[in-house]
Parts: C-alpha cells; sequence; structure tokens
C-alpha cells in the first residue's frame, strides 16, 4: 500500500490558517512558530502542483477552490486519525466536542446532554457555542464547530441533518394578562399590544413576517438577545412576545408567572435538526452526540 507523501501535521496547519484567515493566528493556535505554519503549506502546495490559498496583507489566507476541497477533505482525515485508537478498541469517548446552537435553545436542550455524557464517556468534553443563526451556520461550515443545532436548516443543500422536533411559534403573556384566559390568542390582538423580541436573526424576522402575513403592523418595544430578560420583561407586565422555544418552567428568572399560549392563525411549521457538512465525515464523538439529540429530541419539544 502506498504511504502518503503528506502528514496529518501538515494538514493540520493547513487547516487551521484555513479557520484562522492568517497564518500568524494559525501559528498561534497551534502554538508553533509562523515559518512552521507556512512551510507545511508550502510543501502541501508543491505537492499538489496548485495554489491552495492567497495570501497578502490586504485579504489574509483565502482559499482556492482546490484549497477549499483540500481544507474539506483535511477535516475528515483529521477527525479519522484522531477516532482511530478509540474505533480500533472500542473504548469510552475522549477528547473535546463543539456544538453550536441558537441562544435561546442553549439553558433548555444542554442540560440533557452534559449529565448523560458525565455518565457514559467522562473524558469527553463538550463546549456548547451560543451564536445567532447567520453565524451560526457560518461557523459550522469553516470548521469550528463538530456539530450545530438550528432551526430550519433541513433543506441546505451543503448540509446533513437529522430531526429533533416540529414545532410553532406560540405568544407568552403575564399570567394576569386578559388574554391569557384564552386558549388561543388571535394575532390582530397580540398586534394591539408592546412587543419584545429577541434581536437575534432569525427571530425578529419571523415575528415581524408572521404579522405581515395578517396585514397586521406590531408594536415592536424592545428587542433583546437575552432570552431571559425578554421572559422576565413579559412576567413583569411590560409586553408580550412571540417564542419558538419554551422552557418546561412557567415563572421567570424573578418567580413571576406567565403562560404561554398558541396563536391564531397558527404560524408557520419550525423544524429544529442537529445538522453538520455533508462533505465531512463525523467523528465518532459526534455521529454518538447527534444520536441522542436525535433520539432525545421528541421529549425537549416545547408543550403549547
Amino acid at each position: 500500500m502506498p504511504v502518503p507523501r503528506f502528514s496529518l501535521r501538515q494538514l493540520a496547519y493547513f487547516a487551521a490558517a484555513a479557520r484562522a484567515g492568517s497564518i500568524s493566528a494559525a501559528a498561534d493556535d497551534e502554538h508553533v512558530s509562523r515559518s512552521a505554519v507556512a512551510s507545511a503549506i508550502n510543501e502541501l502546495e508543491e505537492l499538489f502542483t496548485v495554489p491552495l490559498a492567497s495570501r497578502s496583507r490586504g485579504s489574509g489566507f483565502t482559499l482556492t477552490p482546490t484549497g477549499e476541497q483540500v481544507f474539506e477533505l483535511s477535516l475528515s482525515l483529521l477527525r479519522e486519525a484522531d477516532d482511530l485508537p478509540g474505533r480500533a478498541t472500542g473504548a469510552a469517548l475522549t477528547g473535546s466536542l463543539t456544538v453550536g446552537a441558537f441562544p435561546s435553545l442553549v439553558p433548555t436542550v444542554f442540560p440533557f446532554l452534559y449529565e448523560l455524557l458525565a455518565e457514559q464517556h467522562p473524558d469527553l468534553r463538550l463546549e456548547v457555542r451560543s451564536l445567532p443563526q447567520p453565524e451560526l451556520l457560518s461557523t459550522l461550515r469553516a470548521g469550528e464547530l463538530d456539530l450545530a443545532v438550528a432551526y430550519n436548516v433541513h433543506l441546505e443543500h451543503d448540509l446533513d441533518s437529522r430531526l429533533m422536533y416540529d414545532t410553532v411559534m406560540h405568544v407568552i403573556l403575564p399570567a394576569d394578562h386578559p388574554l391569557a384566559e384564552r386558549d388561543v390568542v388571535p394575532a390582530a390582538e397580540v398586534a394591539k399590544e408592546r412587543l419584545v423580541v429577541m434581536s437575534h436573526l432569525p427571530g425578529p424576522d419571523d415575528t415581524l413576517a408572521y404579522f405581515v402575513r395578517q396585514g397586521l403592523a406590531p408594536q415592536v418595544w424592545v428587542r433583546t438577545g437575552d432570552f431571559e430578560l425578554m421572559r422576565s420583561l413579559v412576567a413583569r407586565g411590560l409586553g408580550l412576545a412571540l417564542c419558538i422555544q419554551a422552557p418546561q418552567t412557567e415563572v421567570s428568572y424573578e418567580g413571576r408567572r406567565l403562560v404561554r399560549r398558541r396563536l391564531d392563525p397558527t404560524p408557520n411549521l419550525e423544524r429544529l435538526s442537529v445538522v453538520w457538512p455533508r462533505s465531512r465525515r463525523r467523528s465518532r464523538a459526534a455521529a454518538y452526540v447527534a444520536g441522542l439529540l436525535e433520539e432525545y429530541g421528541p421529549a425537549l419539544a416545547p408543550r403549547t
């Protein structure tokens, strides 16, 4: 069997430069000299006989079309190499796994995952990063995340996904609000109230689009990136909010009661999935965690 003329270290330095956008930043990330990273990339380019990236002070380290293909393959090979000892011996999962998620999902989806991994694979370090959806997907595609948990990405052509659950947007109200007495709240009544909306995309776009489809103009009072601040403002009677995600408890951080109700007309279906780049082979840990998220997804779905 022929032995490859490149090394995993060369691929690792190249992938680090592609992720960081510069050779200097990659050297810092890998704790090596700048010349070590530059030499590794030069050797790969000499081997492949084509440029893998353009390098300039103004634009940094920009991959060529061939470089993008080599980057994807490098990530897969590096993950395979990291997994090899565990696959061969069937050992418990070790190392680290980075998962990204929309901010409101972090406190409602991931506590159970930390608990399961602590029991079953205590040497696997899980890092969860809270990111707005556009940044979430770009970070996943850049190779900085192993998995992402996101809404409505199952039709992205370059991502593979597994369904966790389907849900719809609902309204949350103070428990003593007159509309809280109804099982279903008309959109026209909600539009008369002040609204507190999430500032992270696609939250505000989804909320406003729902009202626009009904020919309504909502009164947006506060935009916030903090899910719990939004719930606390609602619980204090300062406005209403439309949400997709919901904690199991119906009290705010301050202990004030709030309720969630269905909307009329029913909003569009929202699909939550665990996703990863289709072109990359998942690590053993990523495949295992994706399986857990798919299995336990229905139990984590918001109930209105």
